[in-house]
């Protein structure tokens, strides 16, 4: 059988489509400075999916060589995207991939078990690594090399020797992928599609990982935390924030009526009681007891105003609660979703490739290029449309994918998708 090598992301580059470029604020008390996205990669093995890398520098470039000498700040973060990286596997894909992209002299400056490198290799020691986490290899313009997770440093150098090292292991001569490679150096505006950013931007740490981040902290010298801030905002929809913001305020509103109107109530009555009490002291004479009942009516009225506006105060309370509670979840149904579409888009790519042939005729003739296929499916599992989205430079290989495209047969929509049809791209490399 001829030997055939298919590769699949989950983003590609669309030559007639440009997003906006992503800007990174890296700042300090003393600077601070603007980093654009210079490229972005998902690192993938065996059909798992382990992190999408993302490269921020002052300014763009796809030289190795002019990045690892420039001594402006720059940035290299890595999204985990897969349930869990043990330790042993990420320990050994990180002393690997250091090792092999680095000069001997190198590997002996950081061999030490205290070095940043084998704290960064020992991150999954004590737990996996899981979905969610970031790891963040940071040069700030005091010309300190930091390494992150979750925000949390863990580990500094001076200079910028540790940052290239650590970075030949995505650039240098034996990255991941010669593709992983081109995507990270990209020179393009941003030029990945929204399935890319979705990914990058859909899992963050959860509460419980920072306050583990915490803990495996250790100070970092002359460099503070707060120092580093990514500014990570999604493009999703608002509209359910703004009606749960409508119907806080209504909500609010209404509580505050009501309190009002009960104070107002208990002050007419007590007021009607008081002059009530004090007409018949004076009637009967009694002086002394009519200034007495007086002012009991008045500490009655005081504590009845005061009874008012606790238990508005209380309600206020539970109404901001139960909109807290109502955000929390629309979020989480939200975020269901939106994995359960990743899923299914990364299952639906993985069966596209199990179908694909390549031609015998394109293989002899030493033809080789990149199809993009478009596919749309609906909740039955039934493909709608599937064509090409980018051609190749052979229409054998078009016809190829496409045939590919037709054949599969989809997974039916997770209960937790909401939505009627499902598009999805899927990138196709025929490679010798």
């Amino acid at each position: 059988m001829k030997s055939m090598m298919f590769s699949l992301l989950r983003f590609i580059r669309r030559k007639n489509t440009v997003f906006p470029a992503i800007v990174l604020m890296l700042g300090s008390s003393l600077t601070q400075a603007e980093l654009q996205l210079n490229g972005i990669a998902e690192y993938n093995q065996l059909r798992t999916s382990y992190y999408v890398a993302a490269l921020y520098l002052q300014e763009k470039s796809a030289n190795p060589k002019a990045i690892m000498a420039s001594h402006s700040p720059a940035k290299m973060e890595l999204s985990i995207i897969t349930s869990k990286w043990r330790n042993r596997s990420f320990s050994t894909y990180v002393n690997s991939q250091f090792s092999i992209n680095n000069s001997k002299s190198i590997t002996q400056k950081y061999a030490s078990v205290n070095s940043p490198v084998n704290v960064l290799a020992g991150l999954a020691q004590a737990t996996p690594l899981l979905a969610g986490d970031v790891i963040s290899i940071e040069y700030s313009q005091q010309g300190i090399t930091v390494l992150s997770l979750n925000g949390q440093p863990f580990s500094s150098d001076q200079g910028k020797t540790l940052f290239n090292a650590l970075l030949n292991m995505w650039i240098g001569k034996r990255p991941p992928s010669r593709q992983f490679k081109a995507d990270i150096l990209t020179l393009a505006d941003a030029e990945v599609t929204a399935d890319t950013f979705e990914i990058y931007h859909l899992l963050s740490p959860k509460p419980k990982r920072l306050d583990f981040a915490k803990t495996i902290a250790i100070g970092v010298t002359g460099f503070s935390a707060e120092a580093i801030k990514l500014d990570k905002s999604s493009q999703h929809s608002n509209e359910q924030q703004k009606a749960l913001d409508k119907a806080k305020t209504q909500a609010l509103a209404e509580a505050a009526s009501q309190a009002e109107a009960e104070a107002l109530a208990i002050t007419a009555a007590t007021a009607k009681d008081k002059a009530d009490a004090i007409a018949r002291a004076k009637a009967s004479g009694q002086a002394a007891m009519a200034k007495a009942v007086e002012e009991q009516a008045a500490e009655m009225e005081q504590e009845r105003l005061a009874k008012a506006a606790e238990q508005a105060r209380v309600k206020k309370s539970r109404i901001e609660n139960e909109y807290r509670q109502q955000k929390l979840a629309q979020q989480e149904i939200a975020l269901q979703q939106k994995r359960a579409i990743l899923e299914y888009k990364t299952a639906l790519r993985l069966k596209v490739t199990q179908k694909i042939r390549y031609p015998a005729r394109a293989y002899e003739l030493g033809q080789q290029g990149t199809v993009v296929l478009e596919i749309t499916s609906n909740a039955t599992g039934k493909v709608l449309s599937s064509k090409v989205h980018t051609q190749s430079p052979y229409k054998s290989l078009d016809k190829a994918a496409k045939k590919a495209g037709r054949k599969v047969k989809p997974e039916t929509f997770n209960k937790l998708i909401k939505v009627d049809t499902i598009t999805t791209l899927v990138r196709v490399v025929f490679v010798h």
